[in-house]
């Protein structure tokens, strides 16, 4: 009877340590997003062969041949762009953000051109989503995400103008300062 017992719980202990390596193993798989977009230059060409790397990590991926790709990353990873002749870029992510589509400025054409990219709210706190982000005197604009973020490339000493009905227009000139700015709009 000692026999049986000792063979019993010596199955029950090997159970027990079997369920949690394997709840170990799903909360690491649990804890990674995955971020999907495109990479493209500022004329709207796609980007094939650009890499797409998790910082601090080995962990990257190359842009298919439509400049799409796809990643496994940590939550709150930091994304490095990069092709060669380009700008690199590097974003922050975390488990809100899903799709990240980015533009790569030429090195050489882009020069005199500045990436601009903050977050956009009122003055409650409240995250803005579809304010117009534009450079003034151009039809160049982009509109802040569902969490109120924006990137908008620009050309050096611009004026970049944020906009959204029932708010009141804001405008900031770059002076050369500016990579990130956050912007709060009053309402009407």
């Amino acid at each position: 009877m000692k026999n049986s017992n000792n063979t019993t719980n010596t199955m029950i202990k090997k159970l027990l340590l079997s369920m949690v390596v394997s709840l170990i193993a799903m909360t690491s798989l649990a804890q990674t997003i995955v971020i999907k977009g495109t990479v493209k230059d500022f004329d709207g060409g796609t980007l094939p062969g650009a890499r797409i790397s998790e910082e601090g990590t080995t962990n990257y991926t190359l842009a298919d041949v439509d400049g799409n790709y796809k990643i496994e990353v940590q939550p709150n990873a930091i994304l490095g762009f990069a092709m060669s002749n380009y700008n690199p870029l590097f974003v922050s992510v975390n488990q809100g953000i899903h799709t990240v589509h980015v533009i790569l400025l030429n090195a050489k054409k882009y020069k005199k051109s500045i990436i601009i990219k903050g977050t956009v709210k009122d003055f409650n706190n409240n995250v803005l989503p579809g304010v117009k982000v534009s450079e003034k005197g151009t039809s160049n604009f982009t509109t802040t995400d569902a969490t109120g973020n924006y990137t908008i490339v620009a050309k050096r000493k611009a004026k970049i103008i944020f906009a959204k009905p029932d708010y009141i227009p804001v405008t900031y000139k770059d002076e050369g300062k500016y990579n990130f700015l956050d912007v709060k709009l009053s309402k009407k």
